[in-house]
């Protein structure tokens, strides 16, 4: 049975969240609570809030994590009803409160439909819409810690004679990412940059 006495005798998990970058500053994505979101969106999980304890560990016994992606069934009332991966799940408020969403579009849930980052040439940016599933493990860990998640800005700033690997303008690091890498960030808005500057900045290669 668990009681409030035995939640103060465990340690506390830490919240689910994006990793910080190398800055040490948290990425910014704009997010709802689940019990906000209308039925029939779609959205990514961007947070997991660890208090109180007793619910953390409910929603991660569910199996929710961040960068899944849901679509609202049914709610918020009585209960909220989820899809996540071809699974449903139903939650009740107080639970789906604590899951943090950002909103995207049907469509985005059509990979062959979005572009890559492999797409965007030196002089442009784009803004991240997801990473793809295949990317996992430490290498999707990597790209996380840089900043790579939905509404972050990225620039291409210069490429190889054999444009492989190219540079990227991350979060006001330049970053040099393969191909293989690049292939896998879903992105939208491809758009030309006003300044094109490639000066300053310490390159790091993935």
């Amino acid at each position: 049975t668990y009681t409030s006495a035995t939640a103060a005798r465990r340690p506390k998990p830490p919240a689910i969240t994006y990793q910080s970058t190398e800055s040490g500053d948290l990425p910014l994505v704009d997010g709802v609570a689940l019990t906000e979101l209308q039925v029939g969106r779609h959205a990514t999980i961007v947070h997991i809030e660890d208090e109180p304890v007793e619910i953390f560990e409910r929603i991660v016994a569910e199996g929710f994590r961040p960068l899944m992606r849901l679509k609202v069934l049914d709610g918020p009332s009585p209960n909220v009803v989820v899809s996540v991966e071809g699974q449903e799940h139903t939650l009740d408020p107080l639970v789906a409160r604590n899951i943090t969403v950002h909103a995207i579009a049907a469509a985005d849930d059509n990979e062959e439909a979005l572009q890559t980052l492999t797409e965007v040439r030196p002089g442009y940016e784009a803004t991240v819409v997801r990473i793809s599933s295949r990317s996992q493990g430490p290498p999707r860990r990597r790209l996380l810690d840089l900043g790579v998640v939905p509404g972050t800005a990225i620039r291409a700033e210069f490429e190889s004679a054999m444009r492989d690997p190219v540079a990227y303008r991350i979060r006001g690091a330049v970053i040099a990412l393969r191909r293989a890498q690049a292939d896998l960030v879903y992105v939208d808005g491809i758009r030309k940059v006003a300044d094109g500057s490639t000066k300053e900045q310490h390159v790091g290669v993935v």
